[in-house]
């Protein structure tokens, strides 16, 4: 029997935080036929959207993909940078990101 113990971790984490707040998320998953991450978010408003993602997944790269989760052509992998990786959105556009780990 392994006795219970308070332990080290946190009592709550955040997978990420998605900024501003016109950007909303609508799903977070792995991915059907990878070790992605799906994530996926739309713009609000009539306007695009400069917005950032902050991650705190095992993740180094990103590439954006159509809602089948396969890569657009043209998309190229983007690096996440201390945890962050900054988006364009286009006004009212869904958009689905897929998040990497190092290969």
């Amino acid at each position: 029997e392994v006795p219970m113990s308070a332990g080290d971790d946190p009592k709550e984490a955040t997978w990420l935080s998605i900024e501003p707040s016109s950007l909303v998320l609508s799903a977070l998953k792995k991915a059907e036929r990878s070790s992605d991450y799906v994530v996926r978010l739309y713009n609000t408003t009539d306007e695009g959207v400069d917005g950032q993602i902050k991650v705190n997944l095992p993740v180094t790269h990103c590439a954006f993909a159509s809602m089948d989760e396969e890569k657009l052509d043209g998309a190229d992998r983007q690096a996440i940078v201390d945890g962050v990786l900054k988006i364009v959105v286009p006004p009212k556009r869904i958009v689905t990101i897929l998040l990497g780990g190092a290969e």
